[in-house]
C-alpha cells in the first residue's frame, strides 16, 4: 500500500503511525513494510528538518504513533495527542520531547542507539582532515589566486585521545587508525566491549594515564 499524506485518503487499519524523521521518510518503503502487516497505516509528514509545535497540532490527534527525529513534541502537542502511545526518536537524544509529560500520560518514549554514529564519526574525521591539512584555507587562496605553502600535519604522526569510547567514539576509532593515528582511549564502563577492542589500533587506558596523554 502506498503511503499518503496527513489530510490524504484514510484507509481502515488499526493503527497511524506519522513518520516524520527526514531520513525515515526518504525510505519510507522500508518503514510501510515493516509496519502495514502489523496493522499499521504509515503516514507522512515531510519536513526539512524538523516539525515545530504549530506545524504539529493540526495533525497530533489523528496518530497513534510517532518516529520523529527533533520534532517538538511538547506538553501542547501531547495534550492533543489524545491518541498517542508511542514516541520513537529515530536517533539518541530526546531533548525535543517532553518526555515527563509523556510518560505521565502513558506514552512509551523509546530511541534507536546507534543510528546516527556513522554520520557523526564521519563529520569528525572530515574536521580531523580540515585542522591536520588546511584544505579550507588552502582553497581559499587558490580561489584568490595564489598559493603558499603552508605548515601541515602528517596524521600517521598523531594522537587521537578518546574520552568515553562508546558507540560514536569507536566509530570514530576506527577511521582514526585508516589514518594511522594513535588512539588511546577510555570506557564508559570498567570492561571494553567486544567491539571496542576488535578496532585496530585503540589503545584502553585508565582515565589517569589518558589525562597525562592529553
Amino acid at each position: 500500500m502506498a503511503h499518503t499524506m496527513l489530510g490524504g485518503a484514510y484507509f481502515l487499519m488499526r493503527w497511524r503511525v506519522l513518520v516524520s524523521a527526514p531520513r525515515a521518510v526518504a525510505e519510507i518503503s522500508r518503514y510501510e513494510a515493516a509496519l502495514e502487516p502489523a496493522g499499521c497505516h504509515v503516514v507522512t509528514q515531510p519536513t526539512v528538518e524538523s516539525l515545530t509545535e504549530a506545524e504539529l497540532l493540526p495533525i497530533a490527534s489523528d496518530v497513534d504513533g510517532v518516529i520523529y527525529g527533533d520534532d517538538q513534541i511538547t506538553a501542547c502537542v501531547l495534550d492533543a495527542a489524545a491518541r498517542l502511545r508511542v514516541i520513537c526518536k529515530r536517533g539518541t537524544g530526546t531533548d525535543s520531547i517532553d518526555v515527563d509529560g509523556a510518560r505521565s500520560r502513558g506514552i512509551a518514549v523509546c530511541n534507536v542507539l546507534g543510528d546516527l554514529s556513522d554520520p557523526v564519526a564521519d563529520s569528525v574525521r572530515g574536521y580531523i582532515l580540515l585542522f591536520a591539512r588546511q584544505l579550507d584555507r588552502m582553497s581559499a587562496k587558490m580561489n584568490a589566486g595564489f598559493w603558499r605553502r603552508r605548515p601541515l600535519v602528517l596524521l600517521s604522526e598523531c594522537t587521537l585521545s578518546i574520552a568515553g569510547l562508546g558507540r560514536i567514539g569507536t566509530a570514530v576509532a576506527g577511521r582514526a587508525a585508516a589514518f594511522g593515528m594513535r588512539t588511546p582511549a577510555t570506557t564508559p564502563g570498567s570492561e571494553p566491549s567486544c567491539d571496542e577492542v576488535s578496532v585496530p589500533g585503540i589503545e584502553i587506558v585508565p582515565r589517569v594515564e589518558r589525562a597525562a596523554i592529553s
